[in-house]
């Protein structure tokens, strides 16, 4: 009799823990976290209009809005709230990896699945596949090689000492079959005429922090206005355009959706907003349609199926073309 039990008790439990991890909520919420006040608010505020013109046909799915004000103890403190709430199925954001550094152990703990649209550091593995990358660094670096391979042009490599931009630099250096004519790791200096083969580069690849990105752009346009740059996606900040003289010259690698979706998604952004999209814009969008097409959501379904259902690629993109 003990036995039988037992075997009851063992039954009930895999039976508790099962539906608990395979729950599927009958009004499913979709969170987006993002900064709408602050200096980081026209990004949040680029990721809100993507996520929304997605949802606006949709009557299945409920959006909730946070602003996390670019802050991690901000962030922290909604995810915490949000993780307790089981209609909860998933997050979009935040944008910062200071930010979603801060609540890797929510989302562990809480099997809780988040896709960053802003920071692109591979986290599955220390959340046992809940942070969900919108793109790699590895996918970024995949990308950058093509280009250069595919223009198979003379090419530099500026770079700084930061990890990120170190890794940019060696994965490039053993990628991109020609060997870069100039390879300059910047300190506190700047780049000029001596350190800098100006006339016989083609492709500059500026792997620099934003902060100084604008001033050697500028720099590099008025010693060769020929010369094309490659760079991260923070060559689209609006805060760079000003600076950068020629912008018909200046590749960023960003995910953008296929063709088809892509036209789609222009013509109901520019009818709704009035305005031509941001790549933010779109990728949110990309990722909302993601959602969208997997059946029964539950926070299980969206780790196990979501990179199978995002349909981006990531590309090099003039920055004249927003």
């Amino acid at each position: 009799m003990k036995r039988i039990y037992l075997c009851f008790a063992v039954l009930f439990l895999f039976f508790l823990f099962f539906s608990c991890h395979r729950y599927v909520p009958l009004h499913p919420k979709l969170a987006l976290v993002v900064p709408l006040s602050g200096k980081l608010a026209p990004w949040g505020k680029r990721c809100e209009q993507g996520v929304k013109l997605r949802l606006k046909s949709e009557k299945g799915i409920k959006l909730e809005i946070f602003d996390n004000q670019g802050k991690p103890s901000k962030t922290k403190e909604i995810f915490a709230s949000l993780a307790e709430d089981p209609d909860v199925i998933g997050i979009i954001g935040p944008l910062k990896c200071s930010c979603l550094q801060a609540v890797l152990p929510i989302i562990k703990d809480k099997e809780l699945p988040t896709i960053c649209l802003g920071c692109f550091s591979d986290l599955r593995k220390q959340t046992d596949g809940f942070a969900l990358p919108l793109m790699t660094q590895s996918d970024e670096l995949q990308a950058m090689a093509a280009f250069l391979n595919k223009r198979g042009a003379s090419w530099a490599l500026v770079y700084t000492n930061e990890p990120w931009s170190e890794y940019f630099a060696k994965g490039l250096k053993k990628l991109v079959q020609i060997s870069p004519i100039v390879q300059l790791k910047l300190k506190e200096d700047f780049i000029s005429p001596k350190s800098f083969q100006v006339q016989r580069v083609q492709v500059a690849v500026l792997l620099i922090p934003p902060s100084r990105l604008g001033f050697e752009i500028q720099n590099l346009q008025k010693m060769n206005p020929n010369i094309l740059i490659l760079g991260r996606f923070y060559l689209f900040d609006n805060d760079l355009r000003p600076l950068i003289l020629y912008p018909d010259k200046v590749f960023a690698i960003i995910p953008c959706l296929p063709h088809q979706m892509d036209s789609l998604f222009k013509e109901q952004f520019v009818k709704t907003y009035y305005h031509l999209p941001h790549w933010l814009s779109a990728c949110s969008y990309g990722v909302t349609d993601a959602l969208l097409k997997m059946k029964r959501l539950s926070r299980w379904k969206i780790k196990k199926d979501f990179s199978y259902s995002l349909n981006l690629k990531l590309k090099a993109v003039c920055v004249n073309k927003e």
